[in-house]
C-alpha cells in the first residue's frame, strides 16, 4: 500500500518558505483620502492636513511615489534651478487646494508615499504624472 503522502508529492520547508515569501503574498493595500496641502517642502515633498473620515484630521508629511526631484540644496547650480522649478509647479498646481491621495505605506523617514490627484480644469490629473512628463522629476524606485 503506498503512503497518503507519496515522496514525489512532498513539499519541502524551503520550498513553501520561498513561496510565502514571494511577492505575490506582500501585496499591500491602497488607501484612499481627501486631503488640502498646506506646504509644499521641495519638488516631490508636501505637508497636508488629510481627512480620514468621522470628522478626524491629521497633518502628514507626503513624499510623491514613484519620483524624486533634483535637491534644493544642491551644489550645482543647474540641479538647484530644476528643484526651485519643479518646486514652483507643485506649489502653483496643489498649494491650498483639496487633492485626492491614494497611499499604501511610509519611506524610511516616516513619510507616506502617496499619488497626489488635484483638479485640473475638471479633470482629476496625477501631480507625480505631470511632473516626470514635464521634465521636472525622474523614475525613482
Amino acid at each position: 500500500m503506498r503512503p497518503f503522502y507519496a515522496p514525489d508529492r512532498i513539499i519541502s520547508f524551503y520550498a513553501l518558505k520561498s513561496i510565502f515569501s514571494c511577492n505575490l503574498f506582500m501585496i499591500q493595500p491602497t488607501y484612499t483620502f481627501k486631503a488640502t496641502i498646506t506646504n509644499i517642502v521641495d519638488g516631490d515633498t508636501a505637508d497636508a492636513d488629510i481627512d480620514v473620515g468621522f470628522h478626524i484630521k491629521m497633518k502628514q508629511r507626503l513624499r510623491f511615489n514613484r519620483i524624486n526631484t533634483s535637491e534644493m540644496h544642491s551644489s550645482i547650480a543647474a540641479e538647484r534651478e530644476l528643484a526651485v522649478a519643479a518646486k514652483q509647479f507643485s506649489s502653483d498646481a496643489i498649494l491650498n487646494k483639496a487633492v485626492i491621495i491614494t497611499t499604501s505605506k511610509s519611506d524610511a523617514f516616516g513619510r507616506y508615499l502617496a499619488e497626489i490627484y488635484y483638479d485640473k480644469g475638471g479633470i482629476q490629473v496625477n501631480l507625480n504624472d505631470e511632473l516626470l512628463e514635464n521634465g521636472l522629476a525622474k523614475i525613482f524606485r
